[in-house]
């Protein structure tokens, strides 16, 4: 095999080096070009915390312990004690070195375009100090909300979807109901929802008022409307796992709720949904509907 001489080898290097230069450079002003693009900052935990609260003043409301609420900790010095603190406590308590720092760690833990979920370091009305979990509705950064449909036909009966749910892992029966979009009020999502869930269109729908379904984490505080419904369309569910919709009296919905469950088709599908828990009394409540006293079985 004939070894090329030292001059040849110069020739070539020489002849490639600039289009390698070229390639690499435009992969790296591409690369720049897309994390400016994505607004791709290295902010921690603790900062985007901070942030937040700049930029959204009302998840910062303080609290003060003197009057039994919960504080909220916004000094970063002070919140580096509490987690320091608690991690000596845990590890006296036996937990793992390696858990130590995910576990004390506060700050905001996931953020996506539905959901931010807040780990905050505060202080308890006895004086005691930790950290306290709490799931926002990314919506709500947007001064929007959701809202939930109690829709009821010309008969007189409850329309629910026949949902399966990632959370619960099973068929629910449930309210139609689903996030704002952005800028979108909540009378304009509770219509838009119910037309695409269940394909209903109703009159001008009634507040019957703002459910918080878990206030011991969910921030947000929907609004929940009755809907008469006056005519069908084509519902546009899209990647919702809803099966069917299936109208009830008000009176089996009420022993379903007892129960925990309605019978469809041969099979006992939970009915433990909170937005309809609500609606129904709301409408109970406001002479929109007449439910009869129930008896346990």
């Amino acid at each position: 095999m004939r070894i090329p001489s030292l001059a040849a080898c110069h020739t070539y290097l020489a002849a490639i080096y600039k289009p390698i230069k070229s390639c690499f450079s435009k992969t790296a002003d591409f690369a720049a070009s897309f994390f400016r693009q994505s607004d791709f900052r290295k902010v921690s935990q603790r900062d985007r915390r901070l942030e937040l609260f700049r930029e959204h003043p009302f998840l910062a409301k303080q609290g003060d312990p003197a009057r039994g609420e919960i504080e909220l900790v916004l000094d970063p010095k002070r919140a580096a004690r509490i987690e320091q603190t608690l991690k000596e406590r845990w590890k006296a308590n036996g937990v793992a070195q390696a858990n130590l720092n995910k576990r004390a760690q506060s700050g905001v833990l996931m953020e996506d375009q539905y959901f931010i979920l807040l780990k905050d370091p505060v202080i308890f009305p006895n004086g005691a100090d930790g950290l306290y979990s709490r799931l926002i509705h990314a919506s709500m950064l947007q001064g929007t909300i959701g809202a939930a449909a109690l829709p009821i036909t010309p008969e007189g009966k409850i329309v629910l979807n026949l949902n399966y749910r990632h959370a619960t892992r099973g068929w629910e029966f449930e309210l139609p109901r689903g996030f704002a979009r952005d800028g979108e009020a909540p009378l304009q999502t509770v219509i838009r929802e119910l037309k695409e869930e269940t394909g209903l269109v109703s009159e001008p729908p009634v507040l019957l008022g703002k459910v918080a379904p878990d206030t011991g984490i969910l921030a947000s505080v929907p609004h929940v409307y009755l809907c008469r419904t006056t005519h069908a369309e084509k519902a546009e569910r899209g990647c919702e796992a809803i099966k069917k919709c299936v109208a009830f009296t008000p009176d089996e919905i009420a022993k379903g709720l007892i129960a925990g469950y309605l019978e469809h088709e041969g099979e006992k599908i939970p009915l433990r949904d909170g937005f309809l828990a609500y609606a129904l009394l709301q409408a109970h409540l406001q002479g929109a509907i007449k439910l009869k006293p129930q008896q346990p079985k």
